[in-house]
């Protein structure tokens, strides 16, 4: 695959060996359409072997704990679900919404532990289950219906009641290999059995094509941004090609003096995220951010002081 791209050398420097290079290549050519050497069936087969690439790679690097025969979720997400549960508890009036850019089911799994049922935003039935959970780049458990573009996610309950793990003796740890037999999920819609591979947008500059089957979850992220009073925000490192969320953020948040709190968690060394951070909040937000050169595991901990 990389292999086909080599002469652009010839025009211009570009990292072939960076997963989002390869991809925006890759999409451009299909755009572009008409390139030598390059046929349109040829890009098609490069963009279905990228994505898989993704999410089994996704797959196979995210374990999950086993205890006494049953799958635990990750100690991290774990420790962020409790934390959520603990302060709904103590302060049942207080809303949370998780916005993230993950494709990954280790967070999936660690609100399935506790909740039984996620609520992605694309089910209008489930309401407002605590708590929302909306995956902007798409999902390894959602599929899409390439006759009425509807999103379906095949949540981790049904995956377990088909595919039974507590048959585990002496593993220790065990991968959610759910996207791989996503294929076998059984969903259906519009009178035809689903056969399709994960719904995840790819890591590239051009993804408003992507972004319309999708559309409903975004609209809602910006609702929550729009009425958040904490935000926080940990392991994004506000690139400067990612306008998607500046634009996102910015348009949400009109209402700037509704933010009390706007956190950033980064084990940043260097101070660049800091510094894109700083460059880009304006004074209205500036006044209520504060970073932290922490890893996501460290702040669980700090996030918690605040409702201790």
């Amino acid at each position: 695959m990389i292999k086909t791209f080599k002469p652009i050398h010839y025009s211009i420097k570009i990292d072939l060996e960076n997963i989002e290079n390869l991809f925006a290549a890759i999409e451009m050519a299909r755009l572009l359409k008409n390139i030598e050497g390059i046929t349109e069936s040829k890009i098609q087969s490069m963009i279905t072997s990228i994505r898989r690439f993704i999410f089994i790679t996704l797959e196979k690097s995210i374990k999950m704990p086993v205890k006494g025969k049953q799958v635990f979720p990750c100690s991290t997400y774990d420790r962020l679900v409790q934390l959520l549960k603990k302060i709904h508890d103590k302060k049942p009036e207080e809303t949370f919404s998780i916005i993230t850019f993950n494709y990954d089911l280790a967070l999936d799994y660690a609100l399935y532990f506790y909740n039984d049922i996620i609520n992605y935003g694309l089910d209008e039935n489930i309401g407002n289950r605590f708590p929302l959970y909306l995956k902007l780049h798409g999902s390894m458990n959602w599929v899409k219906c390439p006759k009425c573009n509807k999103i379906h996610n095949w949540s981790i309950k049904d995956f377990f009641t088909k595919y039974n793990y507590m048959f585990l003796e002496d593993t220790k740890e065990v991968i959610l290999d759910l996207a791989t037999k996503l294929k076998k999920s059984g969903i259906n819609c519009c009178d035809k059995e689903l056969e399709s591979e994960p719904f995840i947008i790819p890591p590239i500059w051009n993804k408003t094509e992507y972004y319309k089957d999708i559309d409903k979850v975004w609209q809602m992220a910006a609702k929550e941004l729009s009425k958040a009073e904490n935000i926080f925000i940990c392991g994004y490192s506000l690139r400067e090609s990612d306008l998607f969320f500046r634009y996102l953020f910015g348009l949400s948040t009109i209402e700037t003096i509704r933010i009390r709190r706007l956190w950033v968690f980064d084990p940043d060394q260097l101070n660049i995220v800091m510094e894109r951070y700083e460059s880009f909040l304006g004074s209205g937000v500036k006044r209520n951010f504060r970073f932290f050169k922490e890893k996501f595991s460290t702040a669980i901990s700090t996030i918690e002081t605040l409702y201790s």
